[in-house]
């Protein structure tokens, strides 16, 4: 709609000026807009509740990228781990059998503390 009013506001402009003058009136007409609605944003503070919202969101945000950090943290230690005694079970029959009966015990144990 607004590009429509430009093109008859340029054209009704060529009938009195030059295509490059119009152009100009133009770029002037739509820079002195800008700078009004821009004065008006800047203006208008946000209020307690746009405030407040704006925290929430902060809060949410730093808790979404410490939970993604402490979760990728995990996953990775998790695999260094479970790839770690893989290694060692396959070079050391013993020390896989110890770990199974270890893990066996402390589930048993954990699950007697319950």
């Amino acid at each position: 709609m607004f590009v429509l009013l430009h093109v008859v506001a340029y054209h009704l402009l060529l009938k009195v000026v030059a295509p490059v003058i119009s152009g100009v009136i133009l770029l002037a007409f739509d820079l002195i807009v800008a700078g009004v609605l821009a004065f008006l944003a800047m203006r208008n503070t946000p209020d307690e509740v746009e405030r407040e919202a704006l925290a929430v969101r902060r809060q949410a945000v730093l808790e979404m990228k410490r939970s993604i950090t402490v979760m990728a943290l995990a996953s990775e230690v998790t695999a260094l781990v479970v790839r770690r005694r893989a290694r060692s079970a396959i070079t050391n029959p013993r020390r896989s059998r110890a770990w199974l009966i270890a893990d066996i015990a402390s589930r048993v144990m954990s699950r007697r503390r319950t």
